[in-house]
């Protein structure tokens, strides 16, 4: 699998790796990339997926929520990113919608996550929303 991953995200590649056994056949992630609070890119999102061929997909996440209106500006957690991680995967299926099978390739990611996160907090997975 040859995926440019940012430094700051190369903890994250065992998950991409995991995500190609519910992913469609012959998806592929090529970027795994990450904005750094400057809002040049990425406003208002907390991530996005792109793709120009519905088979190659790149995928960018926010490391702070930096659009926060009380102006503080925190770090996600890693589940957070994670679980971030699996919405965006998701999105290889529908792009741009939330349609009810968008929702369960979602939902059966982010448990094959928290499976390989025995150690993370799983409110945190189920009770923040995108």
């Amino acid at each position: 699998m040859k995926i440019k991953v940012a430094k700051e995200l190369m903890w994250m590649l065992p998950y991409i790796e995991e995500s190609y056994k519910l992913l469609p056949q012959g998806t592929k992630i090529t970027r795994l990339g990450c904005w750094k609070g400057n809002n040049r890119y990425g406003k208002d999102v907390v991530a996005s997926i792109f793709t120009n061929d519905d088979k190659n997909f790149r995928v960018y996440l926010h490391l702070y929520n930096s659009y926060n209106p009380s102006k503080v500006i925190k770090k996600y957690t890693k589940s957070m990113l994670i679980k971030t991680l699996a919405h965006e995967l998701a999105h290889v299926i529908e792009m741009g919608k939330h349609t009810p099978q968008f929702r369960k390739l979602e939902k059966r990611l982010v448990r094959r996550f928290l499976q390989m996160s025995p150690k993370s907090n799983y409110s945190e997975f189920v009770s923040k929303k995108h």
